[in-house]
This record gives C-alpha cells, sequence and structure tokens, in this order.
C-alpha cells in the first residue's frame, strides 16, 4: 500500500488551503498513487513503506498549511477516482519543489501536460522540477514557452518518455541545472533548441544524454563567455562532430557518439573526470590537466594506451579499443584499469601489479604477469575466457627475509614480488601494504624474532618466514619495548 508521509514544522491541526488540497487531490488521482487525500494531510501520520510520498508544509499567512515540497512515488498502478477534468492549474503558492518517480503508468488522463498545470503565476516559488522513471513508462510533454511563469532554475528528467522536443526557452539565464538522461522521445527525430551563442550566466550542470539528441550542429564550442559557471557537462550525439570546450572552472566533461568524433578538451585545467566515448582527443597528452581523477577513452579506434597523464589519474577505461600491449610504466598511484572488449591485447606488464582492480574481459591475453594468477579470485574482474595454468604455482618472493631493528628503525619494509595487499583480502594485522605486490611495512611485536610466520594472504594461505634481531648497542632506554 502507497502511504502519505508528511512533515509540518508549525500549526499540527490547520488545513491546507482548498485550491491547494484540491491540486494535491488531483495529482494522486492522475498517477493512481493510492493517496487518501484529507484537506488536514499536513497533519496526517506517516509510515516508512519504501514506496512513501513525502510531503513537506508549513503554515502560511491565513493560518492554514501550504505545501512546500511533494515528493511523489507510485509502486503499484492504484485504481483511483478519475481526476477532474476541468483542472485548468496545480496551485501551490509556497511550492518549490517537486519530485516525481513514477514505476507504472499510464497515467489517468494523458491529455494533461503536468508541466503546463504547473506553469502558473500562482506558484512564484516553484524553482525545482524532477521527473524520474525506472523504466520508460512515465511520459511527460514540455510546453513550448516553458518556463513561462515559474522561478525555474533546475530541471531533471530520468528514464522518462517525451512527448515533446525540448525548447528553446528553457535554455535561459536563470537555469543551473538541466539534465535530460536515457530519454526515449516519441518523436522519431526530436529538436533541442540549445542554442550555443546564447550565455547561460548561472548554468553548472548540463546533460543532454538522451539519443537521438538532434543536435544539427558538425562544429561545437562552448566557451567561458557563454557557459562561465559550468563545471559538469554531459552530451551525447549520433552524427559526428568536432566539439570544443575550454573552462577555468569545468570539473567534469563526458561526450559519447555514435559516430567517431573529435573533441578539444586541453584548456580545461581543473577537470577532474574526462570521458571520451567514440571522441578522438585532439591531444592524448593530459599532463596539464593536473587534478584529473578519472581518464576514459572508449571505443574510438584507440591502439597505443594512454601514457601522458599525471599523478592525480586514480582510474583509467580504455574498454572497447584495438590496443595489443600496455607498456611498462608507473601505475602506483592507479586504482581501476579497465581493458574490456580489447580483443586484440594480447600481454600486460610487470608493473599492472600495482592496480588493485584490473578487468581483462574479451581479450585475447596469452602473457599475463604471475602476480594476477596468484590472486586471480581478488584481483581481477575474472573473464570467461581466461582460466589460470592448472599446473600455475604462486611463487611469492622477498628481496631479503633477515633484518636488523634499531631505535630509528623499528619497522621492517618487506620488498618483493607478489606480495598481495588487495582490500578484498586479508593479511598478517601488524602489515601494511604501502606498494601493492611490491612493498609491505611489517611492525614486529617483539625485539627478536626467528622463522616468525607471517601471513600475506589469509584466504589463499600465503606465507613466508622472517627473522629479524635488535641492535642493542645503540639502542636507547627510551625504547623500552625493544628491552623487554
Amino acid at each position: 500500500m502507497t502511504m502519505l508521509t508528511i512533515v509540518t514544522n508549525h500549526v499540527i491541526n490547520a488545513e491546507l488551503d482548498q485550491i491547494e488540497f484540491d491540486s494535491l487531490l488531483w495529482i494522486a488521482q492522475q498517477y493512481k498513487t493510492g493517496w487518501n487525500v484529507k484537506t488536514n494531510a499536513c497533519a496526517a501520520g506517516g509510515g516508512t513503506d519504501p514506496g512513501a510520498n513525502l510531503v513537506e508544509c508549513v503554515t502560511n499567512d491565513h493560518g492554514n498549511q501550504s505545501v512546500t515540497s511533494i515528493f511523489m512515488t507510485s509502486y503499484i498502478n492504484t485504481i483511483n477516482l478519475e481526476p477532474s477534468p476541468d483542472m485548468t492549474a496545480l496551485v501551490f503558492p509556497y511550492l518549490k519543489s517537486f519530485r516525481i518517480n513514477v514505476k507504472v503508468g499510464p497515467v489517468y488522463n494523458s491529455s494533461f501536460s503536468l508541466l503546463d498545470l504547473l506553469d502558473n503565476q500562482r506558484n512564484g516559488n516553484l524553482s525545482e522540477i524532477i521527473i524520474e522513471s525506472t523504466t520508460p513508462v512515465t511520459s511527460f510533454s514540455i510546453p513550448p514557452q516553458f518556463p513561462k511563469y515559474i522561478p525555474l532554475i533546475k530541471i531533471f528528467a530520468h528514464g522518462a518518455v517525451l512527448e515533446t522536443d525540448i525548447p528553446t526557452s528553457l535554455f535561459n539565464a536563470k537555469m543551473v541545472d538541466i539534465t535530460f538522461k536515457l530519454i526515449t522521445f516519441t518523436n522519431a527525430n526530436p529538436k533541442i533548441g540549445w542554442d550555443k551563442t546564447t550565455r547561460l550566466s548561472n548554468l553548472t550542470n548540463l546533460v543532454l544524454d538522451c539519443p537521438p539528441t538532434g543536435f544539427p550542429d558538425i562544429m561545437i564550442t562552448l566557451a567561458p563567455d557563454t557557459l562561465p559557471k559550468l563545471q559538469f557537462i554531459e552530451l551525447s550525439f549520433k552524427e559526428t562532430v568536432n566539439i570544443t570546450i575550454e573552462s577555468p572552472v569545468m570539473l567534469s566533461i563526458i561526450l559519447s557518439s555514435t559516430s567517431i568524433s573529435i573533441a578539444n578538451v586541453s584548456n580545461c585545467p581543473i577537470i577532474q573526470t574526462l570521458s571520451l566515448d567514440g571522441f578522438v582527443p585532439l591531444s592524448y597528452d593530459f599532463r596539464s590537466m593536473t587534478v584529473l581523477n578519472l581518464l576514459s577513452i572508449l571505443r574510438n579506434g584507440l591502439n597505443s594506451f594512454p601514457t601522458m597523464f599525471g599523478p592525480s589519474v586514480t582510474g583509467i577505461d580504455v574498454s572497447g579499443n584495438m590496443i595489443t600491449s600496455i607498456p611498462e610504466m608507473d601505475f602506483q598511484k592507479v586504482a581501476m584499469v579497465q581493458l574490456t572488449n580489447n580483443k586484440l591485447l594480447t600481454s600486460l606488464p610487470e608493473a599492472i601489479c600495482t592496480v588493485p582492480l584490473i578487468d581483462i574481459n574479451n581479450t585475447s591475453l596469452t602473457n599475463i604477469p604471475d602476480c594476477l594468477y596468484c590472486y586471480w579470485d581478488i584481483a581481477v574482474n575474472k573473464p570467461v575466457n581466461i582460466i589460470p595454468p592448472s599446473s600455475f604455482f604462486c611463487n611469492l618472493q622477498l628481496d631479503k627475509n633477515m633484518f636488523t631493528l634499531t631505535p630509528n628503525n623499528t619497522k621492517i619494509n618487506l620488498r618483493g614480488k607478489n606480495l598481495g595487499g588487495y582490500y578484498k583480502d586479508t593479511h598478517d594485522p601488524n602489515m601494511t601494504p604501502v606498494i601493492l605486490n611490491h612493498e609491505m611495512i611489517y611492525t614486529p611485536q617483539a625485539p627478536f624474532g626467528v622463522d616468525m610466520i607471517v601471513y600475506f594472504s589469509d584466504s589463499l594461505n600465503y606465507t613466508k618466514k622472517i627473522s629479524w634481531n635488535t641492535d642493542m648497542i645503540i639502542v636507547s632506554t627510551s625504547n623500552s619495548w625493544l628491552l623487554q
């Protein structure tokens, strides 16, 4: 049973203004939510049902309750009374945020436009509209001049069906967030009314990931003079395009195209996420992006693994390319490498042993370093076409196994090969990984140890014996634990 949860921070027994009650009731009936809306809705008890609907209220100037926020979720197709066919406007004078997440459909009367009903002069505070659907069952339309009356700064649509184009009026100077992601259009050739020359002075987030996008442009330039505050951009194309993005404040760029395209993104110095799917960057030198964290270059025919990036990069995804091998390079700062669907890839270097997570599905690897075979169930997103040799034996190697402690050196550096240290595995509690598979710090619990067994992997029962002593001549009495 879908329930209604109400939050009110003033008079508990006050009732909704009649016009707001009628509007709330109409929404409940139109979307078949099963709400039992009453005039004292803001005083109703709530529930913890996962499909609960949330309405927040305040006391208005008339001493009644007014709705400030609506979060509507419909999980079941409840049979409701028919919503009034004479509804001309949904009125909530104090409403700031309207959010709908519908998982069943369709609506009761498809001739109504939700956005058209909300866009009226009485809703002078409505700044945020969010429309979500797990499956494409929620359909909506955008009026040609929307928003005409409401002070909208954010529209977010995800997974829904759009029955109209995205109008030019939506791309105005007040907007802060425009997001259309995984949208299904009923029109086979939809249009997106974004004029790239219009200055959107407050826009910080722009997502138009709704193929086919309908972009008519072949050459696109996005620069600070038109998008001075833009920090996050995600665009998808079905056409071949040449796009240039320049921004001193850009943090994330995600571009995808079903046709090989070109992207010039080199003048985005503080970018943290760069994902190019089907795009060839004008330059593969990313060293000027000094805080870049995630680098994705997907499905663009790349045949050489990117090497020119800074130490800030912790994730690299080059899936769906034509890479044949990976050079010996420093991977010590990298936490993830995605190599999926590089069908020409035949070998991996020893250097990749320092990467905690590697995906090698759908490759042709025949030369794999021992470290991956040693920790196959832990280190690798296991490919179905590669199986470790049945005769494989993991050979843990220590550069040395005898150590001397001093007052200034009370820890042991264990260096070697195949030493593990994966976060999914457990090892000796007195040991801390420094460089995956290559270096561990061991903290002795006594001044002397002979043939002490150290566990490098509890789950795989990988152990080595080490010994240590303490140089008693230079031991200070301040190091009392060494003298015990």
